[in-house]
């Protein structure tokens, strides 16, 4: 069993179900540690049982925060995870998966130049990481065509979990 986050403050999520199917969704984290205790705990039963010889939970790891507060949310978040993680019977590996990866894995280009697009620098940014995340979100939608693509969110757990399938082919 694979269970892939991505850690926002809309919480992307994505689990194996049973040897070939997958589910996923999104719901928003207010409070950082017992709303996302909650996700987990909601998703856990929707997984199947739990492979005794190994279970995985994945979560995107971000290297850069755009302040000190986020860095120290998302630091909580991981800490959350860890703690979650460690308390199921048996204790879920946890893995760290690169958002370069993530993008790789759903062959989308790892930055769009800002150049192509129109506005002031700032505006130019947003809309070249708007563009990457609705190509994420087509290409999920794609590869994915039974399962409700809400939003980046919900595809980033999608790729996330077909990285850590790849990976750590035992797990699924």
């Amino acid at each position: 069993m694979i269970i892939a986050i991505d850690l926002g403050i809309k919480c992307g999520w994505a689990a194996t179900r049973g040897p070939y199917g997958y589910i996923a969704g999104v719901d928003r984290i207010d409070d950082c540690c017992d709303d996302l205790r909650s996700i987990l705990d909601a998703l856990l039963p929707l997984c199947g049982p739990m492979d005794l010889d190994f279970s995985l939970l994945a979560y995107e790891s971000a290297a850069w925060h755009q302040s000190k507060a986020s860095a120290e949310l998302y630091g909580r978040r991981v800490g959350v995870l860890e703690t979650w993680a460690a308390l199921q019977n048996p204790p879920l590996r946890m893995e760290s998966v690169k958002p370069s990866d993530v993008r790789k894995a759903a062959g989308v280009k790892s930055r769009y130049a800002t150049k192509d697009f129109e506005g002031t620098p700032a505006q130019r940014k947003r809309q070249a990481r708007e563009a990457g995340k609705a190509a994420m979100v087509a290409k999920a939608r794609l590869r994915w065509p039974d399962l409700d693509v809400l939003d980046d969110n919900v595809a980033d757990a999608l790729w996330m979990l077909e990285v850590a399938r790849q990976r750590w082919p035992g797990s699924v």
